[in-house]
């Protein structure tokens, strides 16, 4: 287990986040003295897509154990981290993370090529992940997302802002999943780590009209505000295209090497 409570990589980071993060985590390993033996950012701060005021720092923690008592600890620096819009971290055991790559695919492989290690040694370049489980859940997840969005739709469809928000919500869900089946199509590749070239790649390999994606995700930057026409415009469009990418997903043959 790493004792030193040393921070490294903090240079990577946009200026704007470095001491906010640099705080936070130091208190975490003082607070977990000896039973931290990984620390990371993922997510939009790690590539560059960090919008301040709009976007949450995401941290993954790597512990020993994790108990009751050690979320009841964690609750006053949570609090302060909301305060700088860092999430709640993403806490986590090294047999949790073994146990659970075939049920989290997505998530771990976006996990490892999108994350600045931030202390300890790094796990992910050892983690092995089944492209069978991964079209399995690309799939389900976008199926899933399907009837979540026609249900919102219906409920709360009269509400301009609700909409937006489900929209928006909707798509920042399932970016990991979009960026991870170009894996599907382009086995051993890499995809691009930026939102907006995961959604130009996935409309070009899936053949898909795509408009609805950047617009949502214009929408959600606030540089896109579109009247009542122009949502359920985009609504539809949204629906039509994540109907055909889990059509061609459920089509694609895993052939392992």
């Amino acid at each position: 287990m790493i004792m030193e409570n040393t921070l490294k990589n903090l240079d990577i980071l946009d200026p704007r986040l470095r001491e906010n993060v640099s705080i936070f985590c130091q208190r975490l390993l003082q607070d977990f003295a000896g039973r931290i033996c990984f620390i990371c950012i993922y997510g939009s701060a790690s590539v560059g897509d960090h919008i301040p005021k709009r976007s949450d720092i995401n941290l993954m923690v790597m512990i020993d154990r994790l108990e009751m008592e050690d979320l009841q600890k964690s609750l006053k620096l949570i609090k302060f981290g909301r305060k700088k819009r860092i999430s709640a971290p993403l806490f986590l055991t090294p047999e949790h993370i073994n146990t659970s790559l075939d049920v989290f695919p997505a998530e771990f492989l976006d996990m490892k090529e999108k994350h600045i290690s931030l202390y300890g040694t790094d796990p992910f370049p050892d983690l092995v992940i089944d492209p069978k489980n991964l079209r399995l859940q690309c799939e389900q997840q976008i199926k899933g997302k399907i009837i979540r969005l026609r249900q919102a739709y219906l409920e709360t469809g009269l509400n301009k802002r609700h909409i937006l928000r489900v929209l928006t919500g909707s798509l920042t869900s399932l970016l990991p999943i979009l960026r991870n089946s170009i894996r599907l199509v382009k086995p051993g590749s890499i995809p691009p780590k930026t939102n907006e070239e995961i959604i130009r790649q996935v409309c070009h390999e899936f053949h898909l009209e795509g408009k609805a994606f950047i617009d949502i995700l214009d929408i959600k930057k606030g540089a896109h505000k579109p009247d009542r026409p122009c949502i359920d415009s985009i609504f539809k469009g949204y629906m039509n295209d994540l109907t055909e990418l889990a059509t061609k997903i459920d089509r694609i043959n895993i052939i392992h090497s």
